[in-house]
């Protein structure tokens, strides 16, 4: 029964996320995310705002300039933690 199960993880399931993984990440896409600098410095400009964030006090105090963000890739993160559970299975 394991071994059934393990077959139909393998053949199915494992072989759709890999497709959905190259359509939304190709090698060049990778390639160019992983060549961004993983941490940024933040930088409060409001002409670069939308209008009702610029404009709000709340937001212009707690957002403070030159502080440490992460500029990682949200898909990539995505499929970074995928992996782990893939390889957990």
């Amino acid at each position: 029964m394991r071994d059934q199960l393990d077959s139909f993880i393998a053949s199915t399931t494992f072989n759709n996320w890999k497709n959905e993984v190259e359509q939304t990440l190709d090698s060049e896409n990778i390639d160019s995310k992983l060549e961004v600098p993983v941490l940024i410095r933040s930088e409060n400009n409001p002409a670069e705002m939308p209008p009702q964030i610029a404009n709000n006090s709340l937001f212009n105090r707690s957002r403070k300039d030159g502080v440490l963000e992460s500029n990682f890739d949200c898909d990539l993160h995505k499929v970074l933690v995928e992996v782990t559970y893939w390889q957990k299975i």
